[in-house]
This record gives structure tokens, C-alpha cells and sequence, in this order.
């Protein structure tokens, strides 16, 4: 007889009939995972409580962030019901915002002013900052300029992101620079024409040059103003530093 040389050949013990193998290791792969489940169950378990309490936790906490952050707003809206609106003729460009000499009118607002800052003392975040330049931007409408500056300083030093960032950091230059400390107010400026994003890298470089026009700074006004025309030809205040270049060209 021929020798078998086929399947047949193979001894019982090492042939795989039928997809017997493939069986015998799925089997004794699920065999593996349930041991281990029965074995470690208690420790998945816990490690899976542990990520349900970090989510919920997260979550939580970005909820009492809202919450913070709407019950933030609303108070400055209360407090905004009560603080003076500007004099008629200030919105016709005839006048001051307030009449300095209009005592209940500016006891209203050094009112209105507290009452932000309170806000901004018990608050966080966004609603912090903005409540601080409300009562820096009352307390200018007052005539109180230096708690005006200190209250632009605290939402200075919050290093809020965006236009909240340049509105606090703008004050604090414009402070500066009435105060005489020119190359100060100068170095915000400068700080976000070189580092801040669109508008408020634009407007930041258009105030440089403003800077220096009213401080009789002629060449670094108009390098400013050179540096602008450069950078941000199509911007929409592109007319407005052209004029002035123009004006610091023909002064000089």
C-alpha cells in the first residue's frame, strides 16, 4: 500500500480537524479574559468608579463655573440699573458725560462704582475682570482717576485672554501716560501690537502712534505709523493712520 502522504498522515494529536485548533484557541483565549475578569473584577471596579467620579466631578465643576459666571452678570446688570445715564448733551458732543458740579449725580456713580467692585472682589474669571473695568470706567466718569487706575490694575493683573485683556491693559496705559510715565504705557502697547491677535494687535499699534503723536515723539510716531501701513494694509483703521501719518508728516 501506498504511504499516506494526505491529511491522514498527520498524527491524531497534531492534526487540526475541522478548525478544531482555531477553536481551541478562541476558547482557551475567553478562558484567559474570564479568569482575569473573575480574578481582577473588584480592582476594575474601582478604577472604573474612579473615572465616573473624575467625569461627574469635571463636570460639576464646570457647572458651578457657569453658574458663578451667570450670577456674576447678573449682579453687574442690577448694578448697571442704577448708575447715572450720560448727559444728553454728551451724546450731542456738547458736553461732559457728568457735570462735575452735580454732586448727587457723582455720589451716584462713586455708588455704582462700589457696587462693581464688590461684584469684582467676590468673583472669578471673566465676570471678575469685566466688573473691574466697569468700576474702573464709573469711577473715571466720578473724577476719582486713581481709584480708576488701581481698579484697571486689578483687571490688569488678571491677564484675561482677548479684548478683555487689551480693554484692562489699555486703561493701564492710558493711566501711564497721564501720570507722565510715557515709555510705560508705551511698553503695553508695544507688548500687544507684537504678541496680540487681529483687532486688538491692530488697535494696540494705531495707540502706539497716538502715544508718541501727542507726546511730540515724532519719529517713533511715525515709524509706528509706517509699521502699520506695512503690516495691516486692508485693516479698517488703515484711513485713520494714514490720516494721521499724514498729520505727524506735515506738523514735523
Amino acid at each position: 500500500m501506498a504511504k499516506d502522504t494526505g491529511r491522514d498522515a498527520i498524527p491524531d494529536d497534531e492534526r487540526d480537524i475541522e478548525g478544531e485548533g482555531e477553536v481551541d484557541v478562541l476558547f482557551r483565549t475567553q478562558m484567559a479574559i474570564t479568569n482575569f475578569l473573575l480574578g481582577y473584577w473588584k480592582h476594575l471596579l474601582g478604577i472604573t468608579m474612579v473615572l465616573l467620579a473624575c467625569v461627574y466631578g469635571y463636570s460639576s465643576m464646570l457647572e458651578t463655573a457657569r453658574d458663578e459666571q451667570r450670577n456674576q452678570q447678573a449682579e453687574m446688570a442690577r448694578v448697571a440699573l442704577d448708575v447715572p445715564e450720560p448727559d444728553p448733551l454728551f451724546r450731542m458732543g456738547l458736553g461732559p458725560m457728568d457735570d462735575p458740579n452735580d454732586e448727587e449725580r457723582i455720589q451716584a456713580l462713586r455708588t455704582s462704582a462700589l457696587s462693581y467692585q464688590k461684584v469684582a472682589e467676590g468673583g472669578s474669571g471673566t465676570g471678575q475682570v469685566m466688573a473691574w473695568i466697569e468700576a474702573a470706567e464709573i469711577w473715571t466718569r466720578a473724577g476719582e482717576h486713581d481709584k480708576a487706575a488701581a481698579a484697571y490694575d486689578e483687571a490688569h493683573a488678571l491677564q484675561a485672554p482677548g479684548i478683555l485683556g487689551w480693554t484692562a491693559a489699555a486703561g493701564v496705559a492710558v493711566n501711564k501716560a497721564n501720570a507722565g510715565d510715557v515709555e510705560g504705557a508705551a511698553a503695553i502697547f508695544r507688548q500687544f501690537a507684537d504678541v496680540g491677535e487681529g483687532y486688538v494687535a491692530e488697535r494696540a499699534l494705531f495707540e502706539l502712534g497716538m502715544l508718541y503723536e501727542a507726546h511730540a515723539k515724532v519719529s517713533e510716531s511715525q515709524a509706528a505709523y509706517q509699521e502699520f501701513g506695512e503690516k495691516y494694509p486692508t485693516s479698517e483703521l488703515a484711513p485713520r493712520v494714514a490720516e494721521a501719518a499724514r498729520r505727524v508728516r506735515d506738523a514735523g
